[in-house]
């Protein structure tokens, strides 16, 4: 069966989860349960914690979360990508408040400034 062919450690990864996205009962089952199946990229990384594979658990709490109307995978998409976006937003604010940091500690103080460029004219 489907389970035992492609779930035997209990866990799926994305290629499997593909193969198995194109076997007509996981179609008609899905659909059954009103979750469009248009990408399995998408149902993948929607299903999937961030670890590269499906566990029993996230596809369980998944496709819950997910079943309803056919429009809902949109949304928990769109949800999943914003919290993504935020995430990147937030390292990148990280990284500039770092360098913006550094920059200002590297930089010699107005006073030290004014003392070298008064030597310079002094030589």
């Amino acid at each position: 069966g489907i389970n035992a062919e492609y779930m035997g450690n209990g866990m799926i990864e994305r290629e499997d989860f593909r193969m198995v996205m194109k076997d007509e009962r996981i179609k008609t089952w899905l659909g059954a349960i009103e979750i469009e199946a248009g990408s399995p990229d998408l149902l993948f990384d929607l299903l999937d914690g961030g670890d590269g594979h499906i566990t029993p658990d996230q596809l369980i709490q998944g496709v819950g979360r997910l079943k309803g109307a056919a429009r809902s995978i949109d949304l928990v998409a769109l949800i999943a990508r914003a919290e993504d976006l935020r995430e990147n937003l937030s390292d990148l604010e990280s990284k500039i408040d770092e360098s913006f940091s550094r920059l200002l500690s590297t930089r010699p103080s107005p006073r030290s400034r004014t003392a070298c460029a008064h030597r310079e004219w002094s030589l």
